[in-house]
């Protein structure tokens, strides 16, 4: 993924959101989690990522949102595999993290500032 710091319950509820979509896929999604803590996925461009093994032997994968070109994939193509899980956990929790950025900024503005600027951008203040 990005360098982007995600906060650790962000991806507590990532989880929970995809084990809620996919209670089977428990072990992989946990794994996943293991994988993005471990900043074991980067992003190569906007849609490929590069997914290391979890063995330690130096060994990566590519990755998409709905492909990936590792073993367990191979062996199970109707079942997303960890690194899958990862990049698209990775993906939602840094919208999650976005979107909370955003509202953060949008708080620090406050009401009359918004109706001072608009004033100001109609020519009513000085």
């Amino acid at each position: 993924m990005n360098a982007t710091t995600v906060t650790v319950s962000t991806l507590q509820q990532a989880v929970a959101y995809a084990l809620s979509y996919d209670p089977a896929a428990r072990t992989r999604i946990e794994r996943a989690a293991v994988l993005i803590t471990l900043g074991a996925v980067e992003a190569v461009d906007e849609r490929t990522y590069r997914g290391a093994s979890q063995t330690g032997d130096g060994t990566t994968y590519t990755v998409r949102p709905d492909a990936c070109d590792c073993r367990d994939r191979q062996r199970h193509p109707s079942q997303r595999c960890k690194h899958e899980w990862a990049v698209r956990i990775g993906l939602w929790t840094e919208m999650q993290e976005r979107k909370a950025a955003e509202q953060r900024q949008r708080a620090l503005v406050s009401a009359d500032q918004v109706a001072l600027a608009c004033t100001r951008s109609i020519g009513w203040a000085a």
